[in-house]
């Protein structure tokens, strides 16, 4: 009996691999069934599902919806400010993401999006944020400066680089939507764990006691961020009820 049931269990931690890839598969499939079908077409962000809308504010933060797309039957696209797209099925569920790298070619349509915003001068800008161009390129210098509806700021320099920042003047990434969930997720303001909501510090102390919190970040949306010391990154609504993990 015994010899049964560590088979089964082999065959079943042998398979897990398999069945995630096969997952990650059929969703990358089915992304590509709604972004290449002739009937998409754009729709209102306020008309989405708030399944996708709560997942955007919780996971993608500080970048909003730039551009919605639906697909009868199928889902949605959605694409950020960051240049990135989201899919999601009908039911508002998250299917899979996807960058775009800058190629010689530039960021292809991402980079109109990340764009987008009331161009202004670069002498309006944060000291922070100037210093880091300034540090960090010197070999190039900001053609086109925009104020993306007063949450980030966006900088285009001669060598065809996109740049986004926050508020305050700190580099947050390139316009391609590379970047690590640890890095998407802990966006924001950083904040003491005494600060969190008591709700969220009594879910801490309940399912998490084994781990430490490495550190919080209150989101430009009043959501919370608690990055753990075992990887996890949890999601707090403002309120503190917990919301669940980055992916």
């Amino acid at each position: 009996m015994k010899k049964i049931t560590y088979t089964l269990l082999f065959a079943v931690i042998t398979l897990l691999p398999c069945c995630r890839q096969d997952s990650a598969d059929n969703a990358l499939a089915r992304a590509d069934d709604i972004a290449n079908s002739r009937l998409k077409s754009p729709v209102q962000v306020n008309l989405l599902p708030s399944e996708i809308t709560d997942y955007v504010e919780l996971n993608s933060a500080p970048f909003g919806i730039e551009d919605a797309f639906h697909t009868p039957g199928e889902g949605y696209e959605i694409w950020l400010g960051d240049g990135q797209e989201l899919y999601f099925d009908e039911r508002g569920a998250f299917l899979c993401r996807r960058p775009h790298p800058r190629t010689g070619r530039g960021y292809g349509p991402a980079g109109d999006r990340c764009m987008r915003g009331d161009a202004i001068i670069i002498d309006d800008l944060p000291a922070a944020l100037r210093d880091y161009v300034a540090a960090h390129y010197p070999d190039a210098a900001a053609k086109t400066v925009v104020d993306k509806r007063g949450r980030l700021f966006a900088v285009e320099l001669t060598n065809g680089v996109i740049l986004l920042f926050n508020r305050d003047g700190s580099f947050i990434r390139e316009c391609d939507g590379l970047d690590g969930a640890d890095r998407r997720c802990m966006a924001g303001r950083e904040a003491r764990p005494a600060m969190l909501p008591q709700p969220a510090r009594e879910y801490i102390r309940t399912s998490h006691h084994e781990a430490d919190i490495n550190k919080v970040v209150r989101k430009w949306n009043g959501a919370w961020a608690v990055q753990m010391s075992d990887g996890e990154i949890l999601l707090f609504r403002p309120s503190g009820a917990f919301a669940g993990l980055c992916n």
